[in-house]
């Protein structure tokens, strides 16, 4: 779990209204799960899996009576990581992989609450990051790293995120 923050930006084309271009934070939460394997003494490789949820909805006035709204669901990435141990328990890592996130974009007539556009779709595209994790025991580790989620159609997302992992 941990922030994240999204930021979108829609052309609707309607004439009279301007382009929707919003940023919202708030709490993410997912799960994962993936292997790694220690290459030589000090390094590590490894490759995960992750699903997690999409953040607050993003709104605004687009004029001519309209809203705009961005409302992300949810989001699913797969990442290799790299990483140096430090001493006997720390790993410093990098991540890189490819991810997606599911939105559905509405516009609404705020006159009457008519939703006049819906579409839900994918925007996906690139995720890089870093981070450090500590082994408290053989099994069980915490971890704190960086996220920077660069997908298409002008949408974006950056996390700071905090979790446990057990390895069987």
């Amino acid at each position: 779990g941990g922030w994240g923050e999204r930021d979108a930006e829609v052309a609707f084309d309607v004439t009279g209204t301007t382009d929707f271009d919003d940023s919202s934070s708030s709490f993410d939460f997912g799960g994962f799960a993936g292997y790694d394997a220690r290459v030589g003494e000090n390094f590590v490789l490894g490759a995960e899996l992750g699903i997690g949820t999409g953040g607050k909805t993003l709104r605004g006035d687009v004029g001519l009576g309209f809203e705009a709204s961005v409302d992300p669901k949810w989001n699913y990435d797969v990442t290799a990581r790299a990483g140096f141990v430090a001493g006997d328990a720390l790993l410093f890592y990098g991540r890189i992989g490819y991810g997606g996130e599911r939105t559905r974009i509405r516009l609404t007539d705020t006159t009457d609450d008519s939703i006049d556009f819906s579409e839900s779709g994918w925007s996906d595209g690139l995720i890089l990051g870093g981070g450090a994790e500590y082994a408290f025991t053989p099994n069980v580790s915490a971890r704190v790293e960086y996220r920077n989620r660069d997908m298409e159609g002008d949408y974006s997302a950056q996390q700071i995120l905090a979790g446990v992992a057990y390895r069987f």
